[in-house]
């Protein structure tokens, strides 16, 4: 069975109806070390290169996505999905919309693989032609001060072999989306 029509619309005001929702769930789907406090991301809507769009399904938010467009390829910050909707196609029709949106290279943070939740979640990414990097030592920057980096792992779709163009996506990410802010 087909999964129900998502609508996708782009949140680019602080008043958005959606907002209580997504809230809900960008802080329910990722510990506080991966993520920022809800009043700085709402402080990004107005960023040019930062996108958060919704998808509704009928007369609910089913999931989110937080992105941002670079010259040279996208790096998606941010991927949830209700959870009584995880398992229903959502996520995938997110994912492809994105993949579709960005065009050139779209690079996303894994959490390391430590147990079969994060396991599934990489091979969810794997089935849509994402590549892991475990070779690349990566830690996302803190989102708080005071705080450590967090050891994650870079998938990028496409394949991306080259350790030196590695490192550039993580300078850029680095700079661009965590330091600035």
């Amino acid at each position: 069975m087909a999964s129900p029509t998502m609508v996708y619309k782009r949140i680019t005001q602080r008043h958005a109806p959606e907002l209580t929702s997504l809230q809900q769930l960008y802080e329910q789907a990722f510990p506080v070390q991966e993520r920022r406090e809800f009043e700085q991301l709402l402080q990004l809507l107005d960023e040019p290169d930062m996108h958060l769009d919704v998808a509704v399904v009928g007369t609910r938010m089913a999931g989110f996505y937080i992105f941002w467009q670079f010259e040279s390829f996208c790096f998606l910050e941010h991927l949830a999905i209700q959870p009584d909707l995880q398992g229903q196609g959502f996520g995938q029709q997110f994912l492809q919309r994105l993949l579709r949106e960005a065009g050139e290279k779209l690079v996303l943070e894994v959490e390391r693989p430590g147990d079969e939740t994060t396991r599934r979640r990489i091979r969810f990414y794997e089935g849509l032609g994402f590549t892991l990097h475990p070779g690349f030592d990566y830690y996302q920057p803190p989102y708080r001060k005071g705080q450590p980096p967090v050891p994650l792992y870079l998938m990028t779709s496409p394949p991306l072999t080259d350790a030196v163009a590695l490192a550039w996506l993580s300078r850029v990410i680095k700079q661009q989306v965590y330091e600035r802010f």
